[in-house]
This record gives C-alpha cells, sequence and structure tokens, in this order.
C-alpha cells in the first residue's frame, strides 16, 4: 500500500503514464494495467516526492 497527500493526482498520472498498457480495452471503466509492480514503483519515485510505504503491522500475525 502507497500513502500519498495527492493520491489523486498520483492516480491521473499513473493511469496516463501506463494508458498503453490497458488490459481491458473492450470497457473502458474498468482501469486494468498489463505492468510489474516494479514498474510502477519506478514510475512512482521519478513522480513523487514524498511516498511513504504503509506499514501493516498485523499481517504478520494473521499468516500465524
Amino acid at each position: 500500500m502507497i500513502f500519498s497527500k495527492e493520491a489523486p493526482t498520483l492516480e491521473k498520472e499513473l493511469h496516463k503514464v501506463f494508458t498503453d498498457k490497458k488490459a481491458n480495452m473492450l470497457n473502458y471503466r474498468k482501469e486494468f494495467f498489463n505492468v510489474t509492480l516494479e514498474e510502477i514503483e519506478a514510475k512512482i519515485k521519478e513522480t513523487e516526492k514524498s511516498v511513504n510505504e504503509a506499514i501493516a503491522d498485523e499481517f504478520p500475525s494473521l499468516l500465524a
């Protein structure tokens, strides 16, 4: 999960960047992209000055 003070702006930017990698061309209301997490992370680091990763403190306890 990513925290951003400008989440709507970040989302709009990511959609513009990855528009050529859309996976669902029949229904434009469905937003699926064929990209890797590494591609997303790299683009966020380029565009976002203050991105913080959310910490899932409870996640390890769910695996037990």
